[in-house]
């Protein structure tokens, strides 16, 4: 299994933080917001299976040297996407695209957000998803419709299939909501290129899993735990508050 981590995009909800610098190479404590998703990988998985897009070229080498800290720890492959602007990103599911298609992935991946932060292991989404061995995507219950506004919302069955899948909707059909944590096994990753042969919506994740689970099945699998997207400066400070160690 290959790990494609999405990082460094155009996001300006946190400027003037992310003007310079991008947004997974922001301190929480004494380590990087990636530092967080890389260590939760190495938790569970071999340590060469690690590859970092990087959706903005301006922050590349930044994104080289922060690899120096980890290059007794672990291996890992950072790509440059060639984006330099708004109007030529590949946006996420085009990254994720580049990404199989750069590195000649023949098997399964797991595609994770550079800008969530967690406290729980991956073991269980791995294992679950395994045993269905189909796409499955990482959920989490806010417990509060105005707030899964912004966020991809699943709906499940009485198995975790995806019954329904939502980006950013007004109406949300329940609170459980897409973190960005996605397993897809080797036999589906054609249909990555398929969509985007076929759609126009590329940088939203949420808009590939809605089609995929119109496609085929799709399972979600509900975590339990502690967890933030780092969209604003509040959110930031909050993962501060919790997460930090120093």
């Amino acid at each position: 299994m290959k790990t494609i981590i999405l990082a460094a995009g155009y996001g300006t909800r946190l400027y003037p933080l992310t003007k310079n610098k991008a947004k997974a190479l922001l301190s929480v404590g004494n380590r990087t917001l990636i530092d967080f998703t890389v260590e939760k990988i190495l938790e569970i998985l071999p340590q060469d299976n690690i590859i970092i897009v990087v959706s903005n070229s301006r922050f590349y080498a930044d994104f080289l040297r922060w690899k120096e800290a980890y290059s007794e720890k672990a291996k890992i492959a950072i790509l440059d996407d060639g984006s330099t602007n708004v109007e030529d990103r590949r946006g996420a599911v085009g990254d994720i695209y580049f990404a199989v298609e750069k590195e000649s992935i023949k098997e399964d991946i797991l595609v994770m957000g550079s800008d969530n932060i967690f406290d729980w292991r991956l073991d269980g989404f791995l294992e679950f998803a395994h045993a269905k061995s189909t796409p499955t995507v990482g959920l989490y219950d806010l417990e509060d419709y105005d707030k899964a506004r912004r966020f991809g919302v699943a709906e499940i069955d009485t198995e975790n299939k995806i019954v329904s899948f939502l980006e950013k909707p007004q109406n949300p059909p329940s609170t459980l909501i897409s973190v960005c944590l996605y397993y897809f096994p080797q036999d589906s990753l054609s249909l990555i290129e398929e969509y985007l042969k076929k759609e126009n919506s590329r940088d939203a994740a949420g808009s590939y899993i809605k089609w995929l689970s119109e496609k085929t099945k799709v399972y979600g699998y509900v975590f339990k735990g502690k967890w933030l997207d780092i969209g604003h400066k509040d959110s930031l400070e909050k993962a501060k508050s919790i997460f930090a160690t120093d």
